[in-house]
């Protein structure tokens, strides 16, 4: 089979198992705006954003470690795999994890009074997330490196089940809030659980065995000290882009939670939900794109950016063009009748997810290739939206262009570098030699 045909068979199974999980997650994400009240939904959504920010130190840690995996060829067992990327990190980030876990814990009154909250629980509950933000990532990198993309898939979707279910149950029972988090935290907890599972279980079973990709040749595993070198000089690069990423797609909802009141943060609220939707149902080919941009040669698969361009272009389209056409009837089915005032702002925001999502799948290329560049475009980005929400934010629709020109912003330059990235000595090539 050619490169091509085998990209794109490997872009589809992974494409239909993560647009499965995404379902899940998008009903059980209505269902939850369904089952909480207005106000409590919107306190949910501005508190986890909120949190998710905490992600930013993290985020480039999957990239990280799966461009070393996918640079390398996973030749060697996972399990050392993940005693060669634990190791410079495990006092450091044990020391910054409780330090955070104490910060909230001493925080907790001013959390509450920030964002309203009857009770300490959701915040507490937050406390062991901020180790498993940390672990998860390390894991699923491995993962996602070694070309396990059924097992990634399969994995997200143990997390998202979970969660779902939980949240369901919990939010029956009328848990609110405090449930929302839980599902949360249930969910997390069971999928790094299943992720250690499988790696353990690979490792023992199959130590040299990856799932079969399109490279030249196997190249020899690095050395532990090169390993740990890499980790640390390139999580700076992927850590900048993947967080302002992040932040580009939760930190308007907590900002809005400060500048309006609480049926504005409601409403708004709705409309970011099904804006993420977008993302993250197109999110997969990113994680497939990672590690064929990674793999060394002097060419780079433009075929496989293309291939992903275009399966993310398409899904967003499909739903913008929804979104502009039916946005009452949206509103209505997935949310009720109490979300109402959403639906004018369903297809601004929409239009903002899908420059996102765009400039996601042509940033991971540029991570993958070694590209040193984008986080200084990302950071620049990120730092105009904030700007834009902060200073100018007399209405929602307001807010909603401050980050569609951003995001446009930060596509159009993730496009301008992908040319550089394919001349000359690949920055890959380079770190091998």
């Amino acid at each position: 089979m050619t490169r091509s045909p085998r990209i794109i068979g490997q872009g589809l199974v992974l494409l239909v198992s993560n647009v499965g999980s995404g379902a899940v997650q998008v009903a059980y994400t209505f269902g939850l705006a369904r089952l909480l009240v207005p106000t409590d939904y919107g306190v949910y959504v501005a508190l986890m954003s909120a949190f998710g920010i905490l992600g930013l130190v993290t985020s480039g840690i999957q990239p990280t470690v799966a461009r070393r995996v996918a640079l390398h060829g996973a030749p060697f067992r996972l399990t050392d795999a993940v005693r060669l990327a634990a190791k410079s990190w495990a006092t450091p980030v044990a020391l910054a994890t409780m330090a955070v876990s104490g910060t909230l814990i001493i925080a907790t009154p001013s959390i509450q009074s920030e964002f309203s909250l009857a009770s300490p629980w959701p915040v507490w509950l937050l406390v062991p997330l901020t180790a498993l933000i940390v672990i998860t990532p390390a894991l699923r990198g491995i993962v996602q490196g070694g070309r396990h993309f059924t097992a990634l898939a399969g994995l997200s979707t143990v997390d998202v089940v979970t969660r779902a279910g939980f949240g369901v149950a919990l939010g029956w029972l009328g848990g609110g809030v405090t449930g929302a988090i839980g599902a949360q935290l249930a969910g997390a907890l069971v999928g790094t659980i299943a992720t250690f599972a499988y790696l353990n279980q690979r490792g023992r079973t199959q130590p040299r065995q990856i799932e079969t990709f399109p490279t030249g040749s196997e190249p020899a595993a690095p050395s532990q000290k090169n390993w740990s070198t890499h980790l640390i000089g390139a999580e700076t690069q992927s850590m900048i882009a993947s967080g302002c990423i992040l932040v580009m797609l939760t930190l308007d909802a907590a900002l809005v939670a400060r500048f309006f009141n609480a049926e504005d943060t409601a409403t708004y609220s709705a409309v970011t939900i099904l804006g993420r939707s977008q993302f993250y149902l197109s999110a997969t080919v990113a994680t497939l794109l990672l590690p064929y941009a990674a793999s060394p040669g002097r060419g780079k698969p433009l075929t496989a950016l293309g291939f992903g361009l275009a399966v993310t272009g398409g899904l967003n389209t499909a739903g913008l063009l929804v979104l502009i056409a039916i946005p009452d009837l949206v509103v209505r089915v997935l949310y009720g009748q109490a979300y109402a005032s959403a639906a004018p702002l369903l297809w601004h925001y929409g239009l903002h997810a899908m420059m996102l999502s765009l400039a996601n799948v042509v940033a991971t290329y540029l991570i993958g290739c070694g590209n040193r560049s984008i986080g200084i475009v990302a950071l620049v980005c990120t730092a105009f939206q904030i700007a834009a929400v902060t200073l100018w934010h007399a209405t929602l629709d307001a807010v909603i262009i401050g980050l569609g020109v951003g995001s446009g912003a930060f596509l159009l330059g993730t496009l301008v570098m992908v040319y550089p990235a394919n001349s000359g000595l690949p920055s890959n090539q380079a770190e091998r030699t």
